[in-house]
């Protein structure tokens, strides 16, 4: 098989082909740079186990649906209990209002 001159042009040299393996050396990574790299991922990652072990942690911190529909019927039955004792607190003080005014009257009519 013969080759044109223009063929033979682009065939590459030792010297091309060093040339190229630097520049692919310099944008590649070592084993050495990727056990290292593997390294600091483990260090910084969570493991299946560990995530099923901080899952476990947070549903004993957390309370159920249930426990929390008790604390907001209780604090319901509360709000209910304030608004019944301040509905008879504003009646009271207007019952007394009342008794006072009257009471006033009845001074200005008996005083000299």
């Amino acid at each position: 098989m013969t080759i044109t001159p223009k063929q033979f042009n682009q065939l590459a040299t030792k010297e091309n082909l060093k040339k190229l393996e630097e520049k692919l050396k310099d944008g590649l990574a070592s084993k050495y740079d990727l056990k290292e790299l593997e390294e600091k991922l483990k260090d910084g990652l969570a493991s299946k186990y560990d995530l099923k072990e901080l899952e476990e942690k947070l549903k004993d911190g957390l309370a159920s649906k249930k426990d929390m529909n008790k604390v907001l019927n209780s604090v319901d039955g509360l709000a209910k209990r304030f608004d019944v004792i301040e509905t008879e607190f504003k009646a009271d003080k207007l019952a007394h209002d009342r008794i006072q005014k009257q009471i006033d009257n009845l001074e200005l009519k008996t005083s000299p």
